[in-house]
């Protein structure tokens, strides 16, 4: 009688586990990207502060261009696509329903 809740309580805590893994790993990814950015486009100034400012204007928002692209194909397969949430939601309703259905028989 008691098996099914536990397993109803075990695959909660391993789902709410691997969303607040996934939320760190973004939060950090974040951080490093914005930080790799501020630097990118801090050492292209440093490195060109006899330029005239068009031509440092331009040499920057390259820089930070090229970091930003950069940055957008290492996040973006962190990404879910449709498919995977929908088997996610399955897979949370299914297991609502063995525990309950678990519940009711015994």
């Amino acid at each position: 009688m008691i098996e099914p809740p536990i397993t109803y309580t075990q695959v909660m805590l391993r789902d709410e586990f691997g969303e607040r893994l996934h939320k760190a790993r973004r939060d950090a990814r974040i951080s490093s990207a914005q930080r790799r950015l501020i630097d990118a486009v801090q050492s292209e100034f440093d490195q060109n502060t006899n330029l005239p400012i068009e031509e440092l204007k331009i040499r920057i928002e390259t820089a930070y261009t090229t970091e930003l692209e950069a940055c957008n194909r290492t996040a973006r397969p962190e990404y879910e696509n449709p498919e995977q949430i929908v088997n996610k939601i399955l897979k949370f309703y299914n297991a609502t329903v063995q525990s309950k259905t678990a519940n009711i028989r015994y």
